[in-house]
């Protein structure tokens, strides 16, 4: 999805950047991960507004990067839970 937010910025469709961060939201917050979850909020208001494109493209690349930062202990976890 963090992908799909990244197209969607490119082609300056906000309602879509805006939909797809409201989409993946809850994810982060159920998952306990605060940060990201903030930013991802911070860019669904900022996609609603539509006015700071370089606000918005900032917190994607943020978002990206704390999610690649914590993608192998998720999947470490994901891997342990699926071979008990």
């Amino acid at each position: 999805q963090i992908s799909i937010i990244k197209a969607k910025a490119q082609l300056k469709d906000w309602d879509g950047v805006r939909a797809e961060a409201h989409k993946i939201k809850p994810t982060f917050q159920y998952l306990g991960l605060t940060s990201i979850h903030k930013n991802v909020v911070e860019l669904e208001r900022s996609a609603k507004s539509k006015e700071d494109e370089e606000e918005a493209n900032s917190l994607i690349e943020c978002i990206e990067v704390q999610f690649l930062e914590i993608k192998p202990n998720l999947q470490e976890n994901i891997d342990q839970l699926t071979n008990s």
